[in-house]
């Protein structure tokens, strides 16, 4: 009841509240396949803080951005498994145990973007036929760490899903302008 009630308060002053299953993360250059993205983990920049001895708190240094995780479902011909595992093999040969050295080599820029919407409505908001984001994050530089292990039973019925594990330099906030909305519709990782 107290979400409908905020949600009307809301629109009186022409907002609404940014629903968390809302969003597509995509690669900024065409994909070689459209993915399933469960979920995933948006780092940001943390700072440090220390006390004076007069009990005040100052800030002393920061954390960049983190590792990420991006959990994704995988398809029966394991399509994604064949593309992340390519991925990191772009970077390391586990049969001769070296990195492939070379500028750009297993580096990816991912887009993660926010759709505008309300709570109510089944469909993101469209104009001229693209999508509207409200917020935009780039993941400059992306490298994948790794593939973490799956749990295999025969409990349940439930799709398999790939977690895999990224790091970037940098992430940076996109101007919703600048988005563009064509050339990632056709490399939707659809949530």
């Amino acid at each position: 009841m107290s979400i409908i009630v905020n949600n009307e308060l809301l629109k009186i002053a022409g907002l609404n509240l940014q629903n968390a299953n809302l969003w597509e993360l995509y690669e900024e250059k065409q994909s070689e396949i459209k993915y399933r993205v469960k979920s995933i983990t948006l780092p940001f920049l943390s700072l440090e803080t220390f006390t004076r001895k007069t009990g005040t708190k100052h800030y002393s240094d920061y954390t960049p951005e983190g590792e990420f995780d991006i959990s994704v479902y995988e398809l029966d011909n394991f399509s994604t498994y064949d593309y992340l595992k390519k991925w990191l093999d772009e970077v390391y040969d586990p049969d001769t145990k070296v990195f492939n050295a070379g500028v750009g080599v297993g580096i990816r820029n991912l887009i993660l973007a926010f759709q505008v919407d309300d709570i109510y409505s089944v469909n993101a908001k469209m104009v001229h036929g693209e999508r509207v984001y409200n917020k935009s994050f780039k993941f400059e530089r992306t490298k994948i760490k790794k593939i973490s292990p799956i749990d295999l039973n025969y409990e349940g019925t439930d799709p398999l899903i790939l977690t895999a594990t990224f790091i970037a330099d940098k992430i940076i906030e996109i101007p919703t302008s600048s988005l563009s909305n064509k050339t990632s519709m056709s490399s939707i990782l659809i949530p």
